[in-house]
């Protein structure tokens, strides 16, 4: 009876451990399939981020950045297409409230460094009446940045970024320059990128899936 209640404890051990080495080896196998997709996704990644970045690096992309770091930048968009480096000299954080309340000393240093790579200049000045029009002087020129029926609809942040960059598209164009500045996201995060037409449209195939990131004319 003992010798029977050993055995039959002995077969239940061995179908314990039996069932411990099955499930070990199922998640293993389990384990490896996602391990294997997920590399495959990031293969996918960087042969798309490659792609697009080699691209836009042969069109000029790099044209103004700093000489001393190109190579670490060509690095950051062919890997991860980082196209936000202030190295490059074409990307300026704004700040849509910033600008709406007439304060240019947030942006305008960021803004000059890279106009003045291209040998443009823009001066921004507030009107003696800015608080009752709105206007402000670029270049000697008299705007209005938004209108009171933009403040009373709250569309104000949104009409002022709108119209100082389109003047200062306005200002490269007479330049003969073949770039422009378009905006990124909006309010606190207002962003601008100064892109040539293929440029842009390189950026945009790349951010097709993500509508919210591909930049847009003022």
């Amino acid at each position: 009876m003992t010798c029977l209640f050993l055995e039959r404890y002995q077969y239940c051990e061995m179908r314990f451990l039996i069932l411990i080495y099955l499930t070990v080896l199922s998640f293993g196998c389990s384990q490896t399939k996602h391990d294997r997709k997920t590399e495959q996704v990031v293969k996918d990644m960087y042969k798309t981020n490659e792609k697009y970045g080699s691209e836009l690096i042969d069109n000029g992309f790099l044209k103004y950045a700093n000489p001393k770091k190109i190579d670490s930048l060509k690095s950051e968009i062919i890997d991860s297409f980082y196209i936000y480096n202030e190295d490059v000299y074409r990307f300026a954080h704004v700040d849509a409230e910033e600008l709406a309340e007439f304060s240019f000393d947030f942006f305008l240093p960021a803004l000059d460094t890279i106009l003045k790579h291209r040998n443009v200049n823009i001066s921004v000045e507030k009107t003696g009446d800015y608080k009752t029009t709105n206007d402000i002087i670029i270049n000697g020129e008299r705007i209005n940045l938004y209108k009171k029926q933009e403040v009373d609809n709250l569309t104000f942040w949104d009409a002022a970024s709108r119209n100082f960059f389109e003047k200062v598209n306005e200002i490269l164009k007479y330049k003969k320059m073949d770039e422009k500045f378009y905006l990124l996201y909006g309010g606190n995060d207002l962003s601008a990128i100064l892109l040539t037409d293929k440029q842009f449209k390189i950026v945009k195939e790349y951010y097709k899936g993500r509508p919210k990131e591909i930049p847009y004319l003022p």
